[in-house]
């Protein structure tokens, strides 16, 4: 895919839509006090290996997105299913829905709403956004390993053009 200097490559904001949901709902994060600044710390390690390096905005600026060497599509699609998954099971076993418990969710919805802003821009600007509002659909499918799937066709990373297939 040719770099975009106003987006994020696909794969990228695929992997932090799922570290920014995982890290603020499933890994226990508080507030600890560095020199009267807080700082967000993670109680619990994240579910892919190198996540935090990869997918935190914080530590990888949007310059780096596009350069740096990420997972494959496949494990990082399992990685979003797997906090998907996560997440569901978490919001099962709330004990309340009052604002405070269901902030962090919101925020990762939240989150994850304006990804897919951002995404729709990208593709968009491509020529391969679809043409008219679609339905929601199910979420990340791990099938189709190597390809991530949008609604509208398919985008598959081969050299520097994206090629798009029709879906189905």
């Amino acid at each position: 895919m040719p770099r975009q200097y106003d987006a994020n490559p696909p794969l990228w904001t695929l992997g932090h839509i799922a570290w920014h949901a995982e890290w603020w709902c499933l890994r226990g994060v508080r507030q600890i006090d560095r020199g009267g600044v807080p700082v967000p710390v993670a109680s619990e390690p994240s579910r892919l290996d190198g996540a935090d390096e990869w997918f935190d905005p914080d530590r990888i600026d949007p310059d780096e997105r596009w350069e740096i060497v990420l997972p494959d599509v496949a494990v990082v699609k399992q990685y979003a299913s797997e906090v998907l998954d996560g997440l569901l099971r978490r919001l099962a076993l709330l004990s309340d829905d009052k604002d405070l418990t269901l902030y962090p969710f919101r925020r990762a919805l939240f989150q994850e709403d304006a990804q897919a802003e951002n995404l729709a821009a990208l593709l968009q600007a491509l020529g391969i956004a679809p043409a008219a509002p679609i339905a929601p659909g199910p979420g990340v499918s791990v099938s189709h390993a190597g390809t991530l799937h949008f609604p509208g066709g398919r985008l598959h990373k081969a050299g520097r053009t994206p090629t798009l297939r029709a879906a189905g």
